[in-house]
């Protein structure tokens, strides 16, 4: 049947690198993309209870490849430090949907019957960029302009006006005035969201903003209270509502998927996880004016479709791609995952919280654990996997999600949902 896959599809490992810069931070210090790979995929293949012998067939996922790595083909220069040397290996990208990109791909190629255990890997170094004519190791920190224009490669006639600074007011501003509230009242979500991730990346010894307690840095500079100190000159306006810490922080980092017939995972693994629903769609992004990105919710429907789950009642945990904080409520509200218009209000409420009951991105987000374009929604999968297996320490949900959904936003646009089973 169209749309359906021909087998059943499980998870059974997956692997994360921190997220962070290999130019600063002390973990992943002098690293490349080969080791940021290689740390991700033998961390997949060891919780698969696998070598790299029994893996049939790879993909990595590396957005900007050439403009900071200097590589081409980023399969070819990795497949010797995961041990896949002469096996089936290709490069993709999608943006920020890439990790997505890279498990709708690998979940075909197993419930085709041509492979058995197939590897999605994702990595990406956002903060520097190789050196010309040195070895890949020397590296030249990029400026946040750099960082910026390498995200914008588009055709401008072609944009997409809901993305950046300006499109950020205007996805608050069209929310508000569609549900009668005022900018106060949006800008108050935006800001609970981002104090949401901040918590959350604390707890997450991954994620890029770990290091310190938004309590404790509000009271370093006077204030008793987060919200205060979230609405202070020290988290400036950038736009009319938008503020910095409602878009993403730029991470280096890898993460790893490694999926296989669901009548086999539980050779493998105590723990499977299904892939019950896929979802993808793409389009021109200047189809989605509004609130909405049109290929979201297309996306969405076709995953819940397929996995036959009512995402306001089955659904138990969801993380939404927030590179723009405030796609926590609007791209929440798109899949039905909360109810039209009272998004905002549940964030403000905790309802979105670690320990609220309609949880959204335990991990931090992409304004507290990080992004890392291609390295980004396999790090995702891998935080609502273990959230399903209670592996999450004390950022644990209680009890643990039996079905998650992860969704990615590809700027271009390429959208991508998938539904999680652990029953």
């Amino acid at each position: 049947m169209n749309g359906e896959l021909s087998e059943g599809v499980s998870i059974i490992g997956v692997g994360c690198t921190p997220f962070g810069d290999v130019l600063e931070s002390p973990e992943l210090a002098g690293m490349t993309e080969r080791e940021l790979v290689a740390w991700a995929a033998l961390e997949a293949m060891e919780d698969a209870g696998i070598e790299p012998k029994d893996v049939d067939a790879f993909n990595i996922g590396h957005v900007f490849d050439e403009q900071s790595s200097g590589s081409v083909n980023t399969a070819a220069a990795v497949a010797d430090w995961i041990g896949m040397r002469n096996k089936p290996g290709f490069h993709h990208e999608a943006a920020c949907s890439t990790g997505g990109m890279g498990l709708w791909l690998a979940c075909q190629a197993v419930a085709s019957g041509m492979y058995r255990t197939v590897m999605s890997v994702g990595v990406e170094v956002t903060r520097s960029r190789v050196i010309a004519g040195k070895p890949p190791y020397m590296r030249e920190p990029l400026s946040v302009r750099e960082r910026n224009r390498m995200t914008i490669t588009q055709d401008l006639a072609y944009s997409d006006s809901m993305l950046g600074v300006g499109g950020t007011d205007s996805i608050l501003m069209a929310y508000g005035k569609k549900y009668g509230l005022t900018l106060r009242q949006v800008e108050e979500a935006s800001v609970a969201a981002a104090i949401k991730n901040r918590r959350n990346a604390v707890r997450n010894p991954l994620a890029a903003l770990a290091v310190t307690d938004l309590l404790d840095e509000a009271e370093e500079h006077g204030f008793g209270d987060e919200t205060d100190y979230m609405k202070s000159q020290f988290n400036p306006r950038l736009g009319a509502l938008a503020r910095k810490s409602d878009f993403y922080v730029h991470a280096d980092a890898a993460s790893a998927v490694i999926v296989c017939p669901t009548s086999m995972a539980r050779s493998f693994t105590e723990h499977p996880v299904a892939v019950t629903g896929l979802g993808v769609a793409t389009a021109i992004g200047y189809h989605s004016e509004g609130l909405d990105w049109e290929s979201d919710a297309v996306a969405f429907a076709k995953a819940f479709e397929m996995a036959r789950v009512d995402p306001a009642k089955d659904v138990d945990y969801m993380y939404v791609h927030d590179a723009q904080v405030c796609h926590q409520f609007v791209g929440a509200e798109t899949a039905g995952y909360l109810p039209r218009g009272e998004g905002w209000q549940a964030v403000i409420e905790g309802r979105t919280g670690l320990h609220g009951d309609r949880p959204i991105n335990t991990s931090g987000g992409r304004t507290g654990m990080g992004h890392a374009y291609g390295a980004s929604i396999g790090a995702e999968i891998s935080e609502a996997v273990k959230q399903m297996r209670g592996a999450c320490a004390d950022r644990q949900l209680s009890p643990p999600p039996e079905v998650s959904v992860v969704h990615g936003l590809g700027a271009g646009i390429s959208s991508f949902a998938a539904v999680l089973d652990a029953r």
